[in-house]
C-alpha cells in the first residue's frame, strides 16, 4: 500500500487467493485486496463514510462487514451498521442500525460477525455510562435486513452492586462449539474492577445459540 495512506482500525480475512483489508481512515471505511499471485494491492474501494471499528467475514462468497457509525463531530458510536458486497468492490449498507443498545445514553463499539447453520450471530461491546461497557448480542437469518435483527441481549454485566467496568474487544471462536473471548476489567470473581484480562464465555445458554 503506498505510504502516504495512514489508517487506523483494522480487520483482515483471505478469500479467494487475496488478503482482504479492511480499514477506517480519517473515519471512512475502506477495503483493499493483497493479490498473492501477483504480489500487488488493489485501490482502496470505498464501504461507508462515517464509519469505525469493522470486523469482516465471508459466507457464501458474499462479504458482510459490521461496523460502528460515528457522529463526525463528537465521535460518538451511535449504532452498529452493516455492509455487504458480492466481490469486495461494490458495497450496499444498511439503512438503519442493526443494533444499538435501547438506552438514550449508550454508544455502541467493537462489533463482530459470525455465521452459523444460516444464523448470524454479532456481538458489540455497548457504553452505557454509569452501567459500564458490557458485551451485548443479537441475531438474523437475513443479515441485510435492519429490521430482521433479534432484541439485543446482554451477555455480560461489566457491573456487581455500585461497582462497574469495562468488558469490550469481543473476539468469537468457532470450532465445533462457540467461544467467546473478550477483554475486561472485571476480577476473577466478578465483583469489581480491577486489571484488564482476557476472559473467555462457552456459549451454551440456548439464547446465546
Amino acid at each position: 500500500m503506498p505510504a502516504t495512506v495512514l489508517a487506523a482500525h483494522i480487520s483482515a480475512l483471505e478469500y479467494q487467493g487475496k488478503i482482504w483489508l479492511f480499514f477506517d481512515f480519517g473515519y471512512t471505511l475502506k477495503v483493499t485486496s493483497y493479490d498473492e499471485a501477483t504480489t500487488l494491492w488493489s485501490s482502496p474501494n470505498l464501504i461507508a463514510g462515517n464509519a469505525t471499528i469493522a470486523k469482516a467475514i465471508v459466507d457464501k462468497g458474499k462479504f458482510y462487514v459490521v461496523w460502528t457509525y460515528v457522529n463526525g463531530v463528537d465521535i460518538w458510536g451511535s449504532g452498529i451498521y452493516l455492509s455487504s458486497s458480492p466481490d469486495g468492490l461494490t458495497w450496499s449498507s444498511t439503512a438503519n442500525s442493526i443494533a444499538a443498545w435501547p438506552a438514550t445514553e449508550a454508544t455502541n463499539w467493537d462489533p463482530v460477525l459470525t455465521q452459523d447453520k444460516g444464523v448470524f450471530r454479532h456481538f458489540w461491546a455497548p457504553d452505557a455510562g454509569t452501567e459500564g461497557q458490557f458485551i451485548a448480542t443479537s441475531t438474523s437469518t437475513k443479515p441485510t435486513d435492519a429490521t430482521s435483527w433479534s432484541t439485543p441481549v446482554q451477555v455480560t454485566t461489566a457491573s456487581y452492586g455500585g461497582n462497574n467496568w469495562w468488558d469490550f474487544w469481543p473476539q468469537v471462536y468457532d470450532k465445533g462449539a462457540e467461544y467467546l473471548l473478550y477483554t475486561s476489567e472485571r476480577n476473577s470473581s466478578g465483583t469489581a474492577r480491577a486489571d484488564g484480562n482476557i476472559w473467555m464465555v462457552h456459549l451454551t445458554v440456548p439464547s446465546l445459540r
